[in-house]
């Protein structure tokens, strides 16, 4: 009986230190990196993406740039017009990406303006104040081939969102905020200067009391330019 109680304790143990082992090694497993951004367990992923940390730069109060309907009618008068995908733009129903098919053609991934609203959240109305623009890539992983490289059709894009946000801004000086920034944001690539998450890059400059911002992700599943937003 005593034996009995002795071997019952020892595979008590045994199977204890083997589940502590296995977390141990699972935890190892799941924290390594892998090239293709393979996750062992997808069940373990967040569903959403988490926020990005803190730049110092966050207002207290959104800016407004400009209503739905006024930016509507700007890109409709922009270059950006002739390859964006949905030329209704109905205000009503129009949603919050307004997808290019320049980059698709090159990369196989579309470009974007994403529109957001602090303000009036998912209130599609030609009424909604928009508060941010974000320029970037549809797909992640095709854009990853490139890693922090800035593609020529993407500076080109860029230029023009600076103009749709910004009023008065000419060619010249859009172009020469660009061009700082990705120096700037190149800088801290190579200097894997981060924001607290150990894996964001931000860098901005103000103009005309814009924020405009380059964004980058370094981790296990990307090392890439991931885009640029104006708020």
């Amino acid at each position: 009986m005593i034996q009995s109680k002795l071997l019952l304790n020892s595979l008590i143990v045994l199977a204890v230190g083997f589940v502590t082992l296995s977390a141990h090694a699972y935890e190892a497993f799941q924290s390594a990196c892998f090239p293709d951004g393979y996750i062992p367990d997808p069940n373990d992923e967040l569903p959403y993406a988490p926020p990005e940390p803190l730049t110092g730069i966050e207002r207290e109060n959104p800016i407004v740039l400009m209503t739905r309907k006024e930016f509507n009618e700007r890109i409709r008068l922009s270059p950006l017009w002739e390859s964006l995908y949905d030329k209704e733009l109905e205000y009503g129903s129009y949603g919050s990406s307004y997808s290019f098919k320049t980059l698709g053609e090159l990369m196989g991934a579309n470009s974007y303006i994403r529109v957001t609203s602090h303000l009036d959240g998912h209130y599609w109305k030609e009424s909604q104040r928009l508060t941010q623009l974000s320029y970037g890539n549809h797909d992640l992983k095709q854009r990853n081939q490139y890693h922090h490289q800035l593609l020529e059709q993407e500076r080109i894009e860029m230029i023009e969102t600076l103009k749709l946000a910004i009023d008065n801004i000419d060619d010249k000086t859009a172009s020469e905020i660009i061009d700082k920034l990705y120096e700037q944001y190149m800088d801290k690539v190579n200097n894997k200067a981060y924001l607290s998450d150990a894996e964001t890059i931000h860098t901005y400059i103000e103009y005309d009391g814009k924020n405009i911002s380059f964004w980058g992700k370094v981790n296990c599943k990307y090392d890439m330019f991931t885009g640029m937003t104006i708020d």
